[in-house]
């Protein structure tokens, strides 16, 4: 818990000037919740790691906890009981869960997953639908990245429920397909990602990886690791 600061949390948070400031709320719209988190806790703590690797660790333990209650209910206590272990203690979750500025994975994946679970016990309960869309836009309140998920919930219906009745994943596709837009027409996202990529990591700019090679790339690598999680390393972009 005591563990230092590392790499973006330097920036993001001892070299911040607005750290401290509900500022950096209110000006970052796509991770309202996130700023929030560390808005809440510079003001408690200042730059003491404990409470904000808490919080990640709250985050995690919830949805290790949400995902045994879904996986119950789905298949069996058993399963259930595998699953959410394994989650718990993967070596691959670790980053998010310990390192500070990963935690925004661990808090949109905790309202994502609530919000999951709540839309798969809706059928029974109206109230709870409501609830699983509220939890679904904090989720996307704490990272933009949060916006791809929404198809579990047509996957969900094709497995369990009923695909026709569209009415009830629509929302959840619709309000993504709003955020991607607002993501990358208001947010000026890209430009910035751009500009901090080459001010701070010294990269080339405007260079775009060719998605054909990058995404199965991308997706063997993480299928690998998921199975066969040796030789980890917090900066696989600094090796050849």
């Amino acid at each position: 818990l005591d563990n230092a600061l590392v790499s973006d949390d330097i920036y993001g948070l001892v070299q911040n000037p607005s750290i401290g400031s509900f500022s950096l709320v209110t000006t970052n719209l796509f991770r309202f919740m996130r700023e929030l988190f560390y808005f809440v806790i510079y003001n408690i703590s200042g730059t003491t790691p404990f409470l904000y690797r808490l919080g990640n660790i709250l985050f995690h333990l919830g949805t290790s906890i949400i995902l045994y209650a879904f996986v119950s209910r789905r298949v069996n206590e058993k399963a259930g009981l595998i699953a959410s272990f394994i989650f718990a203690v993967h070596p691959v979750v670790v980053e998010s869960v310990t390192w500070i500025s990963g935690g925004v994975y661990a808090q949109y994946g905790f309202f994502f997953m609530l919000s999951l679970f709540l839309y798969s016990e809706s059928a029974r309960c109206k109230k709870l639908y409501i609830w699983s869309l509220i939890f679904f836009i904090m989720s996307l309140f704490s990272s933009e990245k949060a916006f791809v998920l929404s198809p579990i919930f047509i996957l969900w219906e094709y497995v369990w429920g009923k695909p026709k009745q569209y009415q009830r994943w629509l929302p959840f596709v619709a309000l993504s397909a709003l955020w991607f837009l607002m993501f990358i027409g208001l947010g000026g996202i890209l430009g910035q990602r751009n500009m901090d990529l080459t001010t701070q990591f010294y990269q080339e700019g405007s260079r775009f990886y060719n998605p054909l090679i990058q995404l199965p790339a991308a997706i063997s690598t993480y299928a690998r690791l998921i199975f066969y999680p040796m030789s980890l390393s917090f900066y696989y972009s600094e090796f050849s």
